[in-house]
């Protein structure tokens, strides 16, 4: 386990040949990043989680190329409100060679669920597992756009229980 809340960050091949062995994965959900022009992993395999996100989105951290444009912030939303909606589940995270897109995911679910989006908690706090392995090198735009949809959505249902929306 690399946190408390992350089981493993994984390549797309490393993920399937995991999932190939198992029949079901309890208390545990899927976030499995691909690139756009590519099929992911099948969701049959993904099934066998409590519950699992496939998204698609290029490995890039700027918009340059309009060819292969980074996370969209609907997409960084809809993995944010994953990862809240499975607060109490643990988290397999895997994209296609299991170094950049996923371990910005994971370092989000840390983030989000131990620090509830505050980044200067989470730089204080630290996640060593994850910044400080070598075999892993987080895309920080992915961190960043996920975090502050995240924070986005903590403020609209703030704001929906003061009673001001």
């Amino acid at each position: 386990m690399l946190t408390p809340r992350v089981l493993d960050i994984l390549s797309r091949r490393e993920m399937e040949n995991f999932l190939e062995r198992i029949d079901k994965l309890s208390e545990t959900v899927i976030i499995s990043v691909t690139d756009p022009d590519l099929k992911g992993i099948d969701e049959s395999f993904l099934a066998k989680a409590e519950d699992f996100l496939l998204v698609k989105f290029w490995d890039v951290d700027d918009d340059r190329d309009p060819n292969h444009l980074p996370i969209s912030r609907e997409t960084a939303r809809e993995i944010a409100e994953f990862i809240w909606n499975n607060k109490e589940r643990k988290f397999l995270i895997n994209c296609e060679g299991g170094v950049s897109r996923s371990s910005a995911v994971a370092l989000a679910v840390e983030c989000i669920l131990r620090d509830f989006g505050n980044r200067h908690e989470f730089c204080l706090n630290g996640c060593p597992s994850i910044i400080g392995n070598p075999r892993f090198n987080p895309n920080w735009l992915v961190f960043d756009r996920i975090v502050e949809e995240f924070v986005s959505l903590k403020g609209e249902v703030e704001k929906i229980l003061r009673g001001e929306r």
